[in-house]
């Protein structure tokens, strides 16, 4: 089993560059013991208008409630301003193309932003009455 190593993010992305289907991406996680921490860097670039539903049931069958709540939690919590993703981050290098984050992560965080705002999604976001 491959563990995401926290101090070398790059090489532990890797294997996820230019990933843009969801099935294939939980193929490769197979492979891993990962936390919803690592995984909400990971799903965004998989999601698009088109296929955001299907996708987020896959993903709701596939990891736990707890896990995914985290993706709920946080996907309402994403900043859309581009500027807010440093591209020498570690924990972008997987999405960075000539400089720049790849459209498709992009799209993915403001599609599971917009997606996540309905109410039905209220009942996964056990920290939204907090705020």
């Amino acid at each position: 089993m491959k563990l995401f190593n926290h101090f070398n993010m790059r090489e532990s992305f890797e294997p996820f560059k230019g990933v843009y289907d969801l099935r294939q991406l939980l193929k490769i996680l197979d492979d891993y013991d990962y936390t919803p921490s690592e995984l909400i860097y990971l799903i965004p670039q998989v999601t698009t208008e088109e296929n955001c539903e299907i996708n987020m049931r896959l993903l709701s069958e596939y990891i736990s409630h707890n896990a995914f709540s985290f993706i709920v939690r946080n996907s309402r919590l994403f900043v859309l301003d581009e500027a807010a993703y440093s591209t020498d981050d570690d924990w972008y290098a997987h999405v960075v193309i000539d400089g720049k984050l790849d459209s498709h992560f992009v799209e993915g965080i403001k599609v599971m932003k917009s997606f996540f705002t309905d109410e039905k999604w209220d009942s996964y976001d056990d920290l939204s009455e907090q705020r």
